[in-house]
């Protein structure tokens, strides 16, 4: 989303329950996601998939901040919150094409 949408992450800061509110549509979405992918075996079934959940949003509020503060440019940004992601819920990288 944030590499089809640049602007994401320019968004004014939120308090902690405007920003649960702003993610609430999509946070049952990606717990469950999490879940079957713990099922599957294609994600890592030792953590919590409410843990991985927390974790994941941290990693992206961490990437939202440093375009913020100009030490990352947006598709650094981005590159980085995917692969962060994907080693956090202990899946493989794919093959780059």
């Amino acid at each position: 989303m944030t590499a089809r949408y640049p602007f994401v992450w320019h968004l004014p800061a939120v308090s902690p329950e405007q920003d649960a509110s702003r993610h609430a549509p999509v946070l049952g979405r990606m717990l469950e996601l999490i879940r079957r992918g713990q099922e599957s075996g294609d994600l890592d079934a030792t953590l919590s998939p409410g843990w991985l959940l927390t974790a994941s949003l941290a990693l992206g509020r961490a990437a939202e901040e440093e375009v913020k503060a100009g030490r990352m440019t947006t598709e650094e940004a981005t590159h980085a919150m995917h692969h962060s992601f994907l080693r956090l819920l202990g899946a493989a990288d794919p093959p780059r094409g």
